[in-house]
């Protein structure tokens, strides 16, 4: 029986086909054509006028206290304003729809129109709407052929061990490399529902793919009073121009954005509706049953997945193995900040000691337990060959790893 192999994917495998990374998106997302004030005669109290485009307008705001601005950053920042204008002063509402941090907080009179603004949640819709436009535009083009690299990988593990893949990429390059994928959804309609007793029956045996994070195939489609993540046959196709994402309350008060992608900060609040949630329960029973992990291309930035990987080797210990796929920068070394938290948090080490290991010239080698790929994607054979056998290995190594100088 072929050994079962944890698959996490992250956005350096869509960075390779030239996929719009984070920049780009973001750059997008500033260009949404929103403006705050059609009314002429009246002036922003810092002496911008009318015509004030919104996004603008919180970057503007984001920029006084963060050093980076990213579209999952202003999204968050959309959320949140959404949660202060709900939650108000606190009269009439509801002590289950006021936000904790209103309780604490004057806001700044020069942001006072931003908390006013009556159009968050259309503006989070468009913001979700650009990012799934952005990624489409780049997926569409891509033809198998184009997609070799990744059709090689895939068609390589699929022949030694069974995968359960698990993307956090927002494209669908996956399902265009390679067919056979189980996700729970109906096949072969144009508009599926995710089928949950046939989840649930078949996840454990199948070539599972599970995008963590939704995906540009998946749209929102209303069922009886109740909403629901539905799986479209081409997305560019079939999604109308403003995409139908919903408005939810998490149980702290604050308000969320759900719909065919989880972004912001506050992913973990947005996992309950299918599949997510599914998906969820996939990915933490796949670590904490399968003790051998393969990650590619994640930059280590979500704690909620880097907490369940930890989770995964407190309860397989000597057997649990990883085998992290990235790509380092020399130049710029807190560029791999993310994965050296990783693996300083897997291995229960100082982060400091992962920068002089994390470099583009020091490739395919062992460390405290970890096989480290650090050129990136896509893998050389005999660093995909080395890497595999270290995962596939039966017996627990008790060799503690070279050590690099």
């Amino acid at each position: 029986m072929k050994r079962r192999v944890n698959l996490l994917v992250g956005s350096g495998v869509s960075e390779y086909f030239k996929l719009p990374g984070t920049d780009a998106i973001t750059e997008a997302v500033l260009a949404i054509d929103d403006t705050m004030y059609d009314d002429e005669n009246r002036q922003y109290a810092n002496g911008l006028q009318r015509g004030v485009r919104t996004i603008y307008m919180v970057r503007r705001g984001l920029l006084s206290y963060f050093d980076k601005v990213t579209f999952e950053l202003l999204l968050h920042a959309v959320e949140t304003l959404m949660s202060i204008g709900v939650g108000g002063k606190g009269y009439d509402v509801s002590d289950l729809g006021k936000p904790m941090f209103n309780a604490f907080m004057d806001v700044a009179p020069r942001w006072d129109p931003l908390v006013q603004y009556g159009r968050w949640p259309t503006v989070a819709r468009l913001i979700t709407a650009r990012i799934i436009d952005t990624v489409s535009d780049a997926c569409k083009v891509k033809t198998r052929e184009q997609l070799v690299e990744l059709t090689k990988l895939i068609s390589a593990l699929r022949a030694r061990v069974e995968i359960n893949c698990f993307s956090l990429n927002y494209d669908d390059l996956f399902e265009r490399a390679v067919d056979g994928w189980f996700d729970g959804f109906e096949e072969g309609k144009q508009v599926a529902r995710f089928d949950v007793p046939s989840f649930n029956a078949a996840y454990r045996q199948t070539q599972l793919l599970c995008h963590l994070h939704g995906c540009i195939n998946y749209g929102v489609s209303s069922r009886e009073n109740s909403v629901e993540i539905v799986k479209y046959r081409r997305p560019y196709v079939a999604m109308p121009p403003l995409l139908p994402a919903f408005s939810s309350r998490a149980q702290s008060g604050e308000m969320t954005v759900i719909g065919p992608i989880i972004s912001g900060l506050r992913k973990t609040d947005k996992m309950y509706f299918a599949p997510y949630g599914y998906y969820q329960q996939a990915f933490v029973e796949g670590l904490t049953a399968h003790p051998r992990v393969l990650i590619v291309g994640y930059g280590g930035r979500d704690t909620y997945v880097n907490n369940w990987l930890w989770q995964a080797g407190q309860i397989h210990r000597e057997d649990f193995r990883v085998c992290i796929v990235t790509k380092c920068t020399n130049e710029q070394p807190e560029e791999n900040g993310g994965i050296a938290a990783l693996c300083a948090l897997l291995t229960g080490t100082d982060e400091e000691r992962w920068y002089s290991r994390l470099r583009a010239d020091l490739p395919g080698a062992t460390h405290d337990g970890l096989r480290l790929v650090t050129t990136g994607f896509p893998i050389s054979e005999a660093d995909y060959n080395a890497a595999m056998d270290y995962l596939c290995e039966d017996k627990p190594s008790t060799q503690t790893g070279t050590t690099a100088t």
